[in-house]
């Protein structure tokens, strides 16, 4: 009898080792799955991601008919644009479409005052910017509020782009001094000016928010020639590089 005790104890021992062996290879295989689904969820995700980036430009600083630095887009560029409205634009360049996107300036004020100090006399201390030439003038308070705002937009598929302006005071900043840089250098000598910086925020379709930080690098050649030209002359060509920081 307790031969036949023992045999059952240690059958049921053995049902119970399969049982839990059972249970745990279940439990492994489960996690796997999950593991594995979760893997899949993400490389979908990946695979949808939208990835943004500025294009460089080329520019040229010229006079317009009130003998006005401005900015222009290279004239040799097929989408030239008018004068007064130079853009950059953003391209989305990865695999899925980008959603609510917000672009924020970051304009270093004081490096922008003392460059105006240093190379012109058209900044008075309330950082009101006044230029007057024979044919008009120009006037603009710089850093506005309106002028620095963020700049959003709401939808933006893979493979399309969208126009940002420059902010009025970096409009400015390129083109006057610029100019009275370039009346100071030799015709051909390089003129670099303080970088830039904006900061991308978007999400993916997913909702997950993405954000990067870029650098506008500007650097122009001297073009200047006091020829007795007033109008339409060409006073520095130069590029506007895009650098991404994240």
């Amino acid at each position: 009898m307790q031969k036949y005790t023992l045999s059952l104890q240690l059958f049921d021992a053995s049902i119970l080792d399969w049982q839990t062996l059972s249970y745990f290879v279940s439990l492994i295989s489960i996690i796997l799955l999950i593991f594995t689904m979760i893997e899949m969820i993400r490389q979908r995700r990946e695979s949808y991601r939208p990835k943004l980036l500025i294009k460089t430009e080329s520019i040229q600083i010229e006079t317009n008919n009130k003998n006005i630095p401005t900015v222009w887009r290279n004239p040799t560029n097929k989408d030239k644009r008018t004068e007064g409205y130079f853009d950059l634009r953003v391209y989305n360049i990865g695999l899925g479409p980008a959603t609510d996107i917000q672009i924020k300036w970051e304009i270093p004020k004081q490096k922008i005052i003392k460059k105006f100090k240093d190379y012109s006399p058209v900044l008075n201390n309330n950082n009101k910017l006044r230029y007057v030439t024979t044919k008009g003038s120009l006037e603009y308070e710089l850093f506005q509020e309106d002028d620095l705002s963020i700049r959003k937009e709401s939808f933006l598929m893979n493979n399309d782009f969208f126009y940002i302006s420059l902010p009025t005071s970096i409009f400015y900043y390129f083109s006057i001094i610029s100019h009275y840089i370039s009346k100071k250098s030799n015709y051909g000598e390089r003129i670099e000016l303080d970088p830039m910086k904006l900061e991308l925020s978007y999400f993916d379709i997913g909702k997950k928010k993405i954000q990067e930080r870029m650098t506008l690098d500007t650097e122009f050649i001297s073009m200047y020639n006091d020829d007795g030209r007033e109008n339409d002359q060409v006073i520095a060509i130069g590029d506007i590089h895009v650098i991404n920081d994240t």
